[in-house]
């Protein structure tokens, strides 16, 4: 399973720790891209496919010309269609609305929401019907259903992708739940990607994958960390087992 680390601008070295032999793989965040040139630079430089994110997480909607500008900045291959948090309704409106915006040249993914499963199938159903969206998003919020909802409608979408019931489009695991070991179930199951800033999160607090979850704070995209110092190697071990438990596994130095 691809697997993108999600870290602050002054920290990304903890962006780019998988496997050499690998794809690269980075979800991009507008917030990042609004805050600093460097995190630009970052990404624009960076190999591999890059996903840029839509803001919903961050508290800020993007528009759909608003976030091609991003998408053009740091060269991304996919963007997120703007979502709605629980409101199937809403999301499917927001994803036609954004249609009219979409490049042929570029790679869309639709983000499953709802109050309940029926909510989630109609949105994945609508989906299904724009031949343009070519990603399902799994929002970690789907885990406040059941700790294994994202498992379970992985193995559903891959079943019926099986018998030609859904389009071949890529799954994808949006944020780290609070089942810290989550991503072992999901590449294991064959989810497409992940991408997460908790091992960072974690980390920043001096804590290993051994901790309960810890949501991210408000100004986790300001923070830096001497590189001398213990944290500093927490936060590469933190890294680098996620990326071996998402089916990577960092060459020794």
């Amino acid at each position: 399973m691809d697997l993108s680390i999600i870290a602050p601008p002054k920290m990304l070295e903890l962006c780019d720790l998988s496997d050499p032999s690998k794809r690269a793989f980075h979800m991009v965040l507008p917030e990042g891209v609004v805050l600093s040139p460097d995190y630009v630079r970052f990404y624009r430089e960076s190999a591999g496919y890059k996903i840029l994110d839509n803001g919903i997480v961050e508290g800020r909607q993007y528009t759909g010309v608003e976030l091609h500008h991003m998408a053009y900045e740091v060269g991304a291959q996919c963007v997120v269609v703007p979502d709605a948090f629980r409101n199937a309704d809403t999301t499917v409106r927001l994803a036609r609305d954004f249609e009219r915006h979409r490049n042929e040249d570029l790679d869309y993914m639709g983000v499953l929401q709802g109050m309940d499963l029926e909510d989630i199938l109609y949105c994945l159903n609508m989906f299904n019907r724009m031949e343009w969206i070519t990603h399902i998003g799994l929002p970690r919020i789907l885990c406040e259903f059941h700790k294994l909802e994202r498992i379970i409608l992985v193995q559903m979408i891959k079943q019926q992708q099986a018998i030609g019931g859904y389009r071949d489009f890529k799954l994808h695991a949006l944020g780290g739940s609070p089942w810290i070991r989550e991503v072992i179930a999901l590449s294991e199951n064959k989810c497409d990607s992940m991408d997460t800033s908790l091992p960072v999160v974690l980390g920043l607090e001096g804590y290993g994958l051994d901790h309960e979850y810890i949501s991210r704070k408000p100004d986790f995209m300001e923070q830096d960390v001497d590189r001398n110092s213990l944290r500093w190697r927490v936060l590469l071990d933190n890294c680098n087992q996620f990326h071996q438990w998402a089916g990577y596994v960092q060459p020794e130095a």
